[in-house]
């Protein structure tokens, strides 16, 4: 159920998209993701790549399955360096940030 789900929104999402100009055909979809503070203990790389993600929602589903130890981590998501509250769709070659809480002085 949960892939058929999946399929039914990122299907089109992926083809209004392509007709869009944003994805050419036949090509895969990348979003780069920077990765700051502790969260870099968890995933063990300060950059990761992932594929055909169309939206926030699915990459941080994503991100949990991979990295189970963001599941109890605390961080912010910016897209392009704007910080976001809500689900966000994801563009070919977009870059996201997992910004981790932190503290001026």
């Amino acid at each position: 159920m949960h892939e058929d789900y999946a399929f039914k929104v990122i299907q089109p999402l992926k083809d209004w998209m392509t007709l869009r100009g944003r994805i050419p055909k036949n090509e895969i979809m990348k979003v780069n993701i920077l990765i700051f503070g502790q969260l870099t203990d968890i995933t063990g790389a300060g950059i990761v790549t992932l594929e055909n993600i169309a939206d926030t929602d699915n990459l941080v589903a994503t991100l949990h399955g991979n990295y189970p130890g963001l599941i109890n981590s605390k961080y912010l998501i910016a897209v392009d360096k704007k910080v976001i509250s809500e689900n966000t769709p994801l563009f070919d070659n977009c870059t996201i940030a997992l910004l981790p809480p932190f503290s001026g002085g």
